[in-house]
Order: structure tokens, then C-alpha cells, then sequence
């Protein structure tokens, strides 16, 4: 009877955890580009690279199945080739995600150009310019005052460091 307990004990602990691998084929423009995941070099494209997804059982109180992910997202970047003109480019990837047939593909068109805004924005804010005198810079501080902006110690401390 012990044997037998500790036998699902051992199988319900292992049916905790659910990895798979998902093959992402990585294609650019212009060819040869360096791949890299996480910031770990992955060869050049064309070429396929293997994201793990982790499942977690959390129970069906928790996520619709019962299982939530646990793997996050990948960070896969491509960069230009050497002597290419371009810029890189980075794509949040999350295997778990991935419901279709086949591999699913990540293309990176590294011949973009950057984008510059077509219009000028001018754009103003409206600063209180300090008063040019004393007298000035007391009744704006009574004005603060008055409209409770300040204290009235804040404004005494004020009136103190201009009177000095």
C-alpha cells in the first residue's frame, strides 16, 4: 500500500511539468544576417532556432486548461550583415504561444530605412520668468500665498532669503 502512494505521488509530480521545443525558422533580407537569442549567438540566416516552453500545472482555478506558461518571451535579434547597410532588429517571441502548423517564421527586412517625422511639432510651455526685482518676487510670493499654493511659513522663509 506504501508502494503504491508513493507511486502516484512520483507520477503526480512529474506530470507537474510539461517542456516542449518549438523550431522558429529565421529568415532576413538581406541574407547572412547574425541571429542572436537572449543576447546568445544563433549562426546566421537562414536558420532555425529551438525555443523551449515550459508549462506549469497551477490547476483549472487558476488558467483555462490548468496550465499556465512559465518559459516568457525570447528576445531574438537580427543585425545587419558585415558591409550591409541597415539596422538591427528585435522581436518578443513566446513559444507557448505558437497554436499553428508547421514552424512558424521570424523575417527580419534589414534593408528599413529609418523613419523621421514629416512634420515639424513646435512645442511651447509656459514657464513663469523669475521676477527682475525684489518687490516683484514678494507679491508674487503673496499672490502663492493667498491662493494656497505656499504656506505661510514657506512664504516667510521665502521673504527671509530675499530680504537677505
Amino acid at each position: 500500500m506504501k508502494l503504491v502512494a508513493l507511486l502516484l505521488i512520483v507520477l503526480s509530480c512529474t506530470a507537474c511539468a510539461n517542456a516542449s521545443k518549438i523550431s522558429y525558422e529565421v529568415t532576413s533580407r538581406p541574407p547572412q544576417a547574425p541571429v542572436e537569442v537572449n543576447g546568445v549567438n544563433m549562426g546566421e540566416t537562414p536558420t532555425v532556432v529551438s525555443l523551449r516552453c515550459s508549462k506549469t500545472w497551477v490547476g483549472l482555478m487558476n488558467a483555462p486548461g490548468g496550465w499556465a506558461n512559465s518559459s516568457g518571451n525570447y528576445k531574438v535579434t537580427a543585425y545587419p550583415p558585415k558591409n550591409s547597410a541597415g539596422q538591427s532588429q528585435s522581436k518578443f517571441v513566446d513559444p507557448c504561444q505558437w497554436e499553428g502548423e508547421g514552424n512558424p517564421k521570424i523575417f527580419f527586412d534589414l534593408n528599413l530605412e529609418s523613419v523621421a517625422p514629416t512634420q515639424r511639432i513646435e512645442v511651447t510651455t509656459n514657464q513663469a520668468t523669475p521676477p527682475p526685482n525684489r518687490e516683484r518676487a514678494i507679491d508674487a510670493l503673496k499672490t502663492l500665498r493667498d491662493q494656497g499654493v505656499i504656506s505661510d511659513d514657506e512664504y516667510n522663509k521665502k521673504i527671509l532669503e530675499l530680504v537677505r
